[in-house]
Formats: structure tokens, C-alpha cells, sequence
């Protein structure tokens, strides 16, 4: 159920385009082919990781959130891009456990002007990035639309769970890569 969580943005996103849910395949991490998997395969931070593979900042644009009262969680869907390459680089599905943060933390996560490991890193929160699968999709219209790459192209990605050092839950995430 927490990799549908993680996803509910996007799955309202491709109903609001009328377009049908990409088919996700679940790989081991030996079959994530390089240069994916050195981005891919580990436990830290997806944007520290694109920020130092890519040599420059990474940016967020929302493409869909909402706020889920009942759960005390925020689902967003979020495109990551460089930003002096300007270019997308990831797109990432996050069910974020609101309760857990901040007033000031929680209102940075709803604004998505920065991607959610870099508002965590400034606020000087650790936390551990745990793969529980890899997987990999072909792109649709609204996938392709969003990451700047071609219908059909093969995308590679990760389901991580995000745990402070308390081993609480703080957030579950799915993040798509473009071609390295």
C-alpha cells in the first residue's frame, strides 16, 4: 500500500490528462543498468546525490499535492531539474508524514520551492533513504510530458522509505531518473 501512497499524486495527475497509469516492473538492484544504478543504488539523499553527480543545484516543480487531513500527510508529485543546465532529471512521487516536523518545516514541504531532502538538509535533519525495491517504466504522455524525454523511454527508479534517527517514518518515495 505505501508505494500506492507515495503515488496518489501522480495517479491524480495522469486522471486529470485522461491518461492511463505507466506499468511499473519491480527489478532487483543488479538489474539496474549503469549509469542508473550508481545514482540509484544506496541509501542517502535522492537530491544530494543528483546535486553532486550533476555538479549543480538542484530545483523543484510541483506538478500535483494534496493535503490528506485524516492521515496528517501531504502527497506531492514533483519534477527535480538542474538549475543552471536547466533540465529535469527525476520526477518523484512523496507521501510526506506531516506530524512529524515542524509548523515552519511543514509549510516549506506544501510550498515545494525546494525538494524535500534539501529542506531537510538546511534544517539539519538526518535521515536515512531506505530501497525497498527498484523498478523500472516506460514513459507516457504525462511522463514524458513532465521529464522533457521521449513516449516510450525507459526509465529506471527506486521505493525508498525516508527514517530520522529515531527510526521514525517520514516520508515514502518514488523516484523515476531520466538517462544519466
Amino acid at each position: 500500500m505505501e508505494f500506492l501512497d507515495s503515488t496518489r499524486a501522480l495517479l491524480r495527475l495522469h486522471t486529470e490528462r485522461g491518461q492511463s497509469f505507466p506499468k511499473f516492473r519491480r527489478i532487483k538492484s543488479r538489474a539496474v543498468p549503469a549509469p542508473w544504478a550508481a545514482l540509484l543504488v544506496h541509501d542517502r539523499s535522492m537530491t544530494a546525490t543528483l546535486a553532486e553527480h550533476y555538479g549543480d543545484d538542484v530545483t523543484v516543480r510541483l506538478l500535483g499535492d494534496d493535503i490528506l487531513t485524516p492521515d496528517k500527510a501531504l502527497d506531492r508529485v514533483v519534477v527535480l531539474g538542474l538549475e543552471n543546465a536547466d533540465r529535469p532529471v527525476a520526477l518523484a512521487g512523496l507521501r510526506i508524514h506531516l506530524e512529524r516536523f515542524a509548523p515552519e518545516l511543514r509549510a516549506a514541504f506544501i510550498e515545494a520551492e525546494r525538494p524535500f531532502g534539501g529542506i531537510l538538509r538546511q534544517a539539519g535533519l538526518s535521515f536515512t533513504s531506505e530501497p525497498q525495491y527498484f523498478l523500472s517504466c516506460e514513459t507516457n504522455a504525462v511522463l514524458a510530458d513532465a521529464l522533457g524525454v521521449s513516449e516510450g523511454a525507459v526509465l529506471y527508479g527506486r521505493f525508498s522509505r525516508l527514517f530520522n534517527q529515531t527510526r521514525d517514518l517520514l516520508a515514502e518515495v518514488v523516484e523515476l531518473l531520466t538517462r544519466p
